[in-house]
């Protein structure tokens, strides 16, 4: 069994601005960057209530645009924004868990 790693980010508006602006935590950059099946889920949140929304798709970290920040003298950066062109984005799930068979 393997298993890939995981990011959600959900989006709150009408319809995706193209490209996405996505924002990585410092541990979710350095986890994409450290696991070659770290992937990112986008979803639209279309309403609260009742809710609604949909999975626009995902992106393995190759297909983010995604240069983090220079940690300056006396701070560190723990958030920073990246761009996601909406043609990067799979359409649908990747799937997370394959079973292989011996």
């Amino acid at each position: 069994m393997t298993s890939a790693l995981l990011a959600l980010d959900r989006l709150s508006r009408e319809s995706p601005a193209d490209p996405l602006t996505i924002h990585l935590s410092r541990n979710e950059a350095e986890t994409a960057a450290k696991f070659d099946d770290w992937f990112l889920v986008v979803c639209l949140v279309e309403g609260i209530d009742p809710p609604a929304g949909r999975i626009l798709g995902w992106a393995g970290a190759d297909r983010i645009d995604h240069r983090p920040p220079t940690d300056a003298r006396g701070g560190r950066w723990e958030q920073a924004a990246c761009a996601v062109p909406l043609h990067e984005l799979t359409p649908g799930l990747r799937r997370a868990v394959s079973y292989e068979n011996p």
